[in-house]
């Protein structure tokens, strides 16, 4: 399933509308087994790709977190959820910085960006 299914979108949207607040996540297992029936070949890389979608050509404020997705119930779930991004989004420059001189050390020269 890696294309988007406008069905699934439907229902991602309105089970996730339903599930206000951190307190009320739902893990991706628990969506999968809840759509299974009506999406048979379903699983978590469908789910996260639907979501992904949902967030940013939709634009729709999805939470995720260990105890898995929401929409905030408040401004506060909003502002954690949009630090959490920029950390990671952090973490991963440092890696790549790092990986690029581990790149130039292991091969005597600059990597290409790909």
């Amino acid at each position: 399933m890696g294309e988007i299914n406008t069905t699934l979108l439907d229902k991602l949207k309105i089970g996730l509308a339903n599930h206000k607040g951190k307190q009320n996540a739902i893990t991706s297992k628990e969506i999968v087994e809840k759509l299974k029936p009506a999406f048979p070949g379903i699983n978590g890389a469908a789910i996260r790709v639907h979501v992904h979608h949902l967030r940013t050509v939709e634009k729709i404020f999805i939470c995720a977190d260990s105890s898995g997705y929401y929409t905030p119930a408040n401004e506060i779930e909003a502002k954690h959820q949009l630090a959490s991004i920029r950390s990671r989004i952090k973490e991963l420059r440092e890696v790549d910085i790092a990986q690029k001189e581990a790149y130039q050390k292991t091969f005597g020269q600059y990597a290409i960006d790909f």
